[in-house]
């Protein structure tokens, strides 16, 4: 196994073995989470923008992708939770919608720094 290949499975935050059960190779895992670390800002952005416009539908679609793909990268907590707000969000429970939010895209966005280290080698994809 390549050196980075290590870095990548021993990466604290991310379960690369439960995430390949998703995905199934290492490429296309990490074209998957070069993908993931782009859209952070965004997604973090158009969810609070859909919070704020009391937006239940788009707010939903958003924090399931963020379910999804936290699952596909390894990011089980973080999909737990995300998956939490979907339901929030598909039961109308604006109470725990405002409770979670905050929490889960700071959960979100902690992992920055945890992929950063591993967008170097995802740079030639």
């Amino acid at each position: 196994m390549r050196s980075k290949d290590e870095d990548l499975y021993n990466q604290e935050g991310l379960d690369v073995k439960q995430a390949l059960e998703y995905v199934g190779d290492l490429d296309l895992y990490r074209e998957i989470l070069y993908d993931y670390y782009m859209a952070i800002d965004d997604k973090c952005q158009r969810i609070r923008q859909f919070v704020e416009e009391k937006n239940l539908k788009e707010y939903t679609v958003q924090v399931h992708a963020v379910k999804s793909s936290s699952r596909m990268i390894g990011a089980s907590e973080l999909a737990k939770e995300a998956e939490a707000l979907e339901m929030c969000g598909h039961s109308g429970d604006w109470g725990g919608i405002m409770e979670g939010t905050e929490r889960m895209l700071a959960h979100y966005l902690s992992y920055k720094p945890i992929i950063e280290p591993h967008m170097e080698a995802s740079e030639d994809l």
